[in-house]
């Protein structure tokens, strides 16, 4: 059965139910399709309107299509047959949805975690700073830094409260069972 598929340089969300890829602008974005056969292939019509930037065979059954991703919009990637004493093509695969968005709140770029599956709290706390109107921007690393200034992090009753050497910046962040932490912890 014919499908379409998306490359490994291709970063995107997709999203199975929907059968929609979430893009960003201006990244670079591949869409393949495969058929079965190359006859199959050669009767198919792979269609995205105005989209489609560049169009290349990887071999008899697979094309890859480079999406222009240049503006923000929608569109929906077809692969149809021709159907003999009917007006309507057959569908070869379900449509795929694209949504190309813009990268970002206010054009700045996303903040990565450095590596650290906990620390997305941190990353997500760095961005809105820095887009944040009449707020001073503060880096990941100096957000983690301030958690761990002043020596320990105090857990009681289940809550971790952070103290860092502004009093601005002492903020309680999530809860843990009390039973599975030592009452104070060490420096990390």
């Amino acid at each position: 059965m014919a499908k379409f598929y998306q490359p490994r340089e291709t970063q995107g969300i997709y999203e199975v139910v929907p059968n929609r890829l979430t893009v960003n602008q201006y990244d670079r974005v591949t869409i393949g399709f495969k058929a079965v056969s190359p006859k199959e292939l050669q009767d198919t019509t792979v269609d995205a309107s105005d989209v489609v930037a560049t169009r290349y065979a990887i071999d008899p059954t697979t094309i890859e299509l480079n999406i222009d991703t240049t503006t923000p919009r929608t569109f929906t990637l077809t692969a149809t047959q021709e159907v003999m004493m009917s007006a309507t093509p057959k569908d070869m695969t379900k449509p795929l949805e694209v949504v190309v968005r813009r990268p970002t709140y206010s054009h700045k770029p996303a903040v990565g975690q450095q590596r650290d599956p906990a620390a997305c709290w941190a990353a997500c706390l760095s961005y809105w700073l820095s887009v944040a109107p009449g707020r001073d921007d503060r880096s990941f690393v100096n957000i983690l830094g301030d958690l761990t200034a002043s020596g320990t992090q105090r857990v009681s009753s289940g809550w971790i409260s952070y103290r860092a050497r502004s009093p601005r910046n002492t903020r309680a962040i999530g809860w843990l069972p009390k039973q599975s932490y030592p009452t104070v912890l060490p420096n990390l």
